[in-house]
């Protein structure tokens, strides 16, 4: 998994919240969801050692940083933590490649 950014004006942003507020969704949620509409994710190969090493990352920054974060912040991260061991219980049911 990688983290991906973009820039956009602060009058984009607070449309985008807005959106994620009403849809009752973080923002990276949101975003995940049109971007993987659009551009579906392939599935084909997943490298459960690097989702396992960035799990490991986020565990770690949860535990130790999560004092000076956002709520919003350690909901994305929790958000993506969870991401991370849907897609590693493929590899232990067998459905991984």
């Amino acid at each position: 998994m990688a983290d991906l950014r973009f820039n956009c004006t602060e009058k984009y942003k607070k449309q985008i919240k807005k959106q994620a507020v009403d849809k009752g969704v973080s923002v990276s949620q949101l975003l995940s969801e049109v971007v993987l509409a659009a551009i579906p994710a392939d599935d084909e190969f997943i490298d459960y050692d690097e989702l396992r090493k960035e799990l490991d990352e986020v565990r770690t920054k949860l535990i130790y940083e999560s004092s000076t974060m956002t709520q919003e912040e350690r909901n994305c991260l929790k958000h993506h933590k969870d991401e991370i061991k849907n897609l590693l219980k493929k590899e232990v049911n067998g459905n991984g490649r």
